[in-house]
């Protein structure tokens, strides 16, 4: 503890602001950044004034995570949205990866809405979540998860659907922050097999009878290589909320990388080849 105190007055002596700007990975606490975290990050980011939208409707960022970068705990990672009054048009997505010792930024991405890799993205009812599961591509290569959580789902009893979140694929790529994916997975679906709930404004008021089918994807790291990248396992599985066996056999596809270059930099991202696309390749599985 002396030691800490001793290097974190070093570090304010030199003129470096020690930060902290997320709670360890294996730590339940929300990864909402903090308010001097988003300060420190905008100045890095050279954005004015980067701060959360208030009552008054004053500050840019309308939500935000943090997260400690469990393959190297001094790094963090951080994203957040900004409004579109702010981005001169649509809302702009940031991901920022930062050197918590050194105050450095080490790599970043930014993209408005609706544009080709951004998240669709409702301000006013979604949420963030950094994922940090071990997504190791290549020997010094690791992937991260952006996790959008949409929050206009209806209860599962009243609608006939509710979907998950929808998880996105990025990796660094020297200064820069690279998307892996050319669409977001939806990683878990809840549908109504049998029984009707009665509901009144939305909430169910009886459930008795009511099953679900509950279906959870995953992502894992293949041990096939394809283009020194490690090829990417899509699985799928059915279960039923009532303890009744699925009769849906699991769902299992590989996605391999595909290097596509503009210039000397690589931009590629994870195909289902040769033509393969991984949405309808579900939603024929789930018509089954």
């Amino acid at each position: 503890m002396i030691k800490i105190k001793i290097c974190t007055a070093l570090l304010i002596a030199l003129g470096f602001s020690p930060l902290v700007y997320a709670q360890p990975s294996n730590t339940p606490e929300s990864q909402r950044c903090g308010d001097d975290v988003l300060s420190d990050i905008g100045k890095l980011l050279n954005i004015d004034d980067l701060a959360y939208r208030n009552k008054q409707g004053k500050g840019s960022v309308l939500m935000g995570a943090c997260r400690i970068w469990p393959y190297d705990e001094s790094i963090t990672i951080s994203t957040f949205l900004i409004d579109s009054t702010y981005a001169g048009g649509k809302p702009v997505l940031y991901i920022a990866m930062v050197d918590n010792k050194k105050n450095q930024l080490l790599a970043q991405y930014s993209e408005a809405l609706g544009n080709h890799f951004a998240p669709d993205i409702d301000a006013g009812k979604d949420r963030l979540r950094i994922d940090t599961a071990r997504y190791d591509l290549a020997p010094g290569v690791r992937a991260f998860g952006i996790d959008v959580f949409k929050g206009d789902q209806d209860d599962p009893y009243c609608g006939a659907e509710t979907i998950g979140h929808t998880r996105y694929l990025y990796t660094k790529r020297g200064h820069e922050i690279g998307a892996l994916f050319d669409r977001g997975l939806t990683m878990s679906y809840r549908t109504r097999i049998k029984g009707n709930a009665k509901c009144r404004g939305g909430k169910p008021t009886t459930t008795q009878g009511v099953v679900f089918e509950d279906i959870k994807l995953t992502i894992s790291i293949s041990k096939n290589i394809s283009d020194g990248f490690a090829d990417l396992i899509i699985a799928g599985e059915s279960t039923y909320s009532d303890g009744t066996p699925s009769p849906r056999k699991p769902f299992h596809s590989e996605m391999k990388y595909s290097h596509h270059y503009i210039g000397n930099k690589d931009h590629g991202t994870y195909v289902i080849r040769p033509d393969g696309d991984l949405s309808g390749l579900i939603r024929a599985w789930r018509s089954e």
